[in-house]
């Protein structure tokens, strides 16, 4: 046996090469060793304060240390000597580091919980720290190809993340095992059925999210964003697709970068009710928020003051819907009546009589992609078509719901609009001739909530009080891919980025979730 070390030898591990060996010891020091003559090749490696954990070389050769004093070392094992300072962040013990295959990131386990991505050449943290277990992280590997790390806890679970770009296969997570009743949970299955993997990135979109990927090509959902107290009824991303909004039972609106998934500045808090719906101009300009209490107000959306001019008059009764017009010459406000009103941002002055007759009380409101019809749904299951310039009835009365509509939609060509009920359905119609286009989506549970179309017109997102979402092809009215699952309550909004590329979704649950639909693009859905 090699001896040496004065307490219990904790890790071993050879160089790239195989001609030294590097072990650890609760006696704080690291010591190298020639694996053939079995002796001790210069003194030990003494620069810890506590036990050393873990030890690891990288391809080119250096050697990394984790020690209970919270840091992790780099060494130069010819010289023996330290490479630069310590590495340091976590507040616990650190117990375990891994190199990548290619050596440009080490990764480190903490008795605190997290999981730390560094450069070895900069000495400089890689994104932020890993968050996702929820004790003591207690290992950390990556994949051959440098795809995948994965990281092990005492909190029971195995966890996988996309390290450096490569993408996830279906046998990536074989044998992974998790607890079953958990929305998070990684279930590992063959490559015929779907799999469900906990991922999270270290660089890119997804940084620090845990991701639900279906490797079949199908949705990924990113980590929620938390810090709603109550319900969230509305989001929206702004036109440039840099910020998130949403509006909450909370009385408040926060702003998020999408991109990382953190909260940007502060929230809006001049609401005194229950925030219903929140819009940004097509600009980017001004920001709409409306409440239960039927109060509407515009905001400066750089400054997140209120905007300049006198504030929109109050409503009666709770606001159910704040559209723009496509060029943000109008804004169009439903409340829990029976008329919409529209209004000129630029005075704050109504334009015009509000749009009456309907049959029942309006539940949402939608501009064409031209600005020249507007559509309003109803609770009776009706909805009402308008002349923007007139304000008139064009006459035309879609009517296929039983029950509620509680959503409208254009496509983003004008060619389709969409119809979301409680009856569980979707309606298709032919924006031209206002007649059914094909038979209604089927496949939610629970009444319908929201629904969108992407911008590139290839998918429609559908949200439900069943808590799930649901992706359809509006050519082939066809599903795309499984259910979207994750929230734990109604969902109650949806919108897509600018770019089509990612989806938020709002619920009860008090969560947004961001997912990363299928490459399905065009108004033909054909591959991207």
């Amino acid at each position: 046996p090699l001896i040496g070390h004065a307490r219990l030898v904790t890790a071993v591990t050879f160089f790239p090469d195989g001609a030294l060996l590097a072990t650890a010891s609760f006696d704080g020091m690291v010591r190298l060793w020639d694996p053939v003559t079995r002796q001790a090749v210069g003194k030990p490696l003494i620069g810890h304060d506590g036990p050393v954990r873990s030890v690891a070389f990288s391809p080119g050769g250096l050697l990394a240390t984790a020690s209970d004093d919270g840091t992790v070392r780099l060494w130069d094992p010819t010289t023996r000597q330290p490479v630069g300072a310590p590495l340091t962040g976590h507040t616990g013990a650190a117990t375990a580091v891994a190199f990548s295959p290619s050596g440009g990131l080490l990764a480190a386990s903490a008795a605190d919980g997290t999981v730390r991505l560094w450069d070895p050449t900069t000495h400089q943290t890689v994104g932020t720290p890993l968050t996702d277990h929820t004790s003591a992280t207690t290992a950390v590997a990556f994949s051959p190809d440098g795809g995948l790390l994965a990281t092990a806890g005492y909190d029971q679970t195995v966890r996988l993340y996309e390290a450096e770009e490569a993408q996830p296969t279906p046998s990536s997570a074989q044998g992974a095992l998790h607890e079953e009743d958990s929305p998070e949970n990684l279930i590992a299955q063959n490559d015929q059925l779907r799999t469900r993997v906990n991922l999270l990135t270290a660089r890119g979109l997804a940084s620090r999210s845990v991701l639900a990927a279906l490797t079949n090509g199908e949705g990924i959902s990113l980590a929620p964003l938390v810090g709603h107290r109550e319900a969230v009824w509305s989001v929206v991303f702004s036109p440039d697709g840099t910020q998130l909004a949403t509006a909450s039972a909370d009385d408040t609106v926060r702003f998020w970068d999408p991109a990382n998934r953190q909260p940007v500045g502060r929230p809006l808090t001049s609401h005194r009710d229950s925030v219903r719906a929140v819009a940004y101009s097509p600009d980017g300009t001004l920001i709409a928020t409306a409440d239960e209490g039927g109060s509407v107000r515009l905001w400066d959306a750089a400054a997140r003051v209120p905007a300049s001019g006198s504030p929109l008059a109050s409503h009666l009764g709770p606001i159910t819907s704040v559209v723009f017009s496509p060029t943000g010459t109008l804004l169009a406000v439903a409340n829990d009546g029976s008329a919409v009103r529209l209004w000129v941002p630029a005075t704050r002055q109504p334009a015009g009589a509000p749009l009456t007759g309907h049959h029942g009380l309006v539940t949402g409101v939608a501009f064409s992609p031209d600005g020249g019809l507007i559509a309003t749904a109803t609770d009776v299951g009706k909805v009402s078509l308008w002349d923007a310039t007139s304000r008139e009835s064009t006459g035309e009365l879609l009517d296929g719901h039983r029950g509620s509509v509680s959503s409208v939609a254009f496509s983003p060509d004008g060619s389709l609009i969409a119809t979301a009920g409680d009856d569980h359905t979707i309606q298709l119609w032919d924006a031209a001739t206002y007649q059914p286009d094909g038979k209604p989506l089927t496949g939610h549970n629970d009444a319908v909530t929201a629904l969108a179309f992407s911008p590139d017109g290839g998918l429609i997102a559908t949200a439900s009080k069943d808590h799930t979402v649901r992706l359809w092809n509006p050519t082939t009215h066809q599903p795309v891919g499984e259910p979207l699952t994750g929230h734990h309550d109604a969902v109650t909004a949806l919108t897509f980025s600018p770019d089509s590329t990612v989806l938020a979704t709002a619920s009860l649950d008090r969560t947004v979730r961001l997912w990363v639909p299928p490459a399905v693009s065009g108004p033909a859905g054909q591959q991207g």
